[in-house]
């Protein structure tokens, strides 16, 4: 009976070994892995999110696998064991064998507001490989523990023109913008973060605060060296407005060649 018992449970781990196997296709370095990417989507700062994700040991050698990073929005633990921290412990695979990781991903600091691209780096053997598991996200500000009064009285943010077009021009200029931003609301407006989608672009804002009634005023540089064509650039503003956590300008012209 203990044999028919011993030879019903080996033939299951064998299975599910077998299955996560296939799951992983995505290699780095010794391991494999059902993804390597991972995409969280849109989230808000201060909520936590989780996922998971496979990883299996095809060698025949022990692997000694562990999480190193310094990301404090992250956490790694065994999928249905939060004892087995993957960042500070790490576990080693048998050969032919898998795991499942639990990443929970908790985001606070208003610095990672927008578009977030970061890598969780992985230590085989003691070794940190160069090749990270990628995080993507989209963060926003999160509104949920505002105040009844503050959702009665918010700051608004108003944008005189959103959009720059600079029409014709030609190669290697530097073209100034500007925005003005206005508060129409009944708070301070704070704006969290500036970003833009081209390294071809420098912006300054002359104040992160406004008062209420006050305005302050974007100013940018396009610069259109190496760039040839119809052009359309963004910049992103994330503010503490709760109907406008995210304001989009843009900066549109053509470059002749």
């Amino acid at each position: 009976m203990k044999l028919i018992l011993f030879i019903l449970i080996f033939l299951y781990l064998i299975s599910c070994s077998s299955k996560q196997h296939g799951e992983c296709t995505e290699r780095i370095d010794k391991l494999l892995f059902d993804k390597i990417n991972i995409k969280w989507g849109e989230i808000h700062l201060k909520k936590e999110y989780k996922q998971t994700i496979k990883v299996y040991n095809p060698t025949s050698q022990k692997v000694s696998f562990k999480i190193y990073t310094d990301l404090s929005e992250f956490q790694v633990t065994k999928f249905n064991s939060d004892s087995l921290n993957y960042i500070t412990i790490g576990t080693i695979l048998s050969p032919h064998s898998g795991d499942t990781l639990l990443v929970t991903f908790t985001p606070c600091d208003t610095n990672l507001l927008g578009n977030y691209e970061k890598g969780l780096h992985i230590m085989i053997n003691k070794e940190i490989l160069f090749v990270p598991l990628k995080m993507q996200a989209y963060i926003l500000e999160n509104f949920d523990s505002i105040s009844l009064e503050e959702k009665l009285h918010p700051p608004i943010i108003e944008i005189y023109k959103d959009t720059f077009n600079f029409n014709n021009t030609n190669k290697n200029k530097k073209i100034p913008v500007s925005f003005i931003i206005k508060n129409v609301g009944e708070r301070n407006l704070i704006i969290r973060k500036v970003e833009t989608d081209c390294s071809c672009i420098n912006s300054t804002l002359q104040q992160h605060i406004i008062s209420p009634g006050q305005t302050t005023t974007l100013s940018a540089t396009f610069v259109s060296m190496g760039h040839t064509g119809l052009q359309y650039r963004t910049i992103r503003l994330f503010t503490n407005d709760p109907e406008h956590p995210m304001i989009k300008l843009t900066i549109k012209g053509y470059i002749e060649k």
